[in-house]
């Protein structure tokens, strides 16, 4: 079954919290600590305060460090898509081996019937997650 790693659903959760308190505004807007997040979620904090790190690193979010200090996106909302936050926290997101561009390798290769099926799937999914912005996730389209 396709399912989101809790570390996904995390990373989308903090990212629309963050898009949500700047009002899908620049990154001029109230900061968000990891703690804030964590408390408001019932998430451990270290646990979300990882993944942060990881937003950081990809370029997604930024870090202020001091007193005022927290998180904030590092463009606008409706420039970052689920699949840039899956992306960042996954680096894929595969289906099936064989439905990656890299074009991993696969035991059923050659015998297997459903590997261009895999393919468009993968990439209506692809898109899908592209197309939904923190703008969609912050007004619950």
């Amino acid at each position: 079954m396709l399912k989101i790693t809790k570390r996904c659903e995390y990373g989308i959760m903090a990212m629309r919290y963050i898009a949500a308190q700047q009002n899908g505004n620049s990154t001029a807007f109230k900061t968000c600590s990891a703690r804030s997040i964590a408390d408001y979620f019932n998430i451990p904090p270290e646990i979300m305060a990882k993944i942060l790190q990881k937003l950081v690193r990809k370029g997604l979010i930024v870090s202020q460090k001091g007193k005022n200090g927290g998180y904030n996106l590092s463009k606008k909302a409706h420039d970052i898509s689920v699949g840039d936050i899956i992306m960042a926290l996954e680096d894929c997101m595969n289906i099936v081996d064989c439905s990656t561009e890299k074009g991993l390798s696969c035991d059923q290769l050659g015998v297997c019937a459903i590997e261009n099926p895999m393919k468009r799937i993968q990439k209506d999914l692809n898109n899908y997650f592209n197309n939904i912005t923190l703008v969609d996730l912050v007004k619950g389209d």
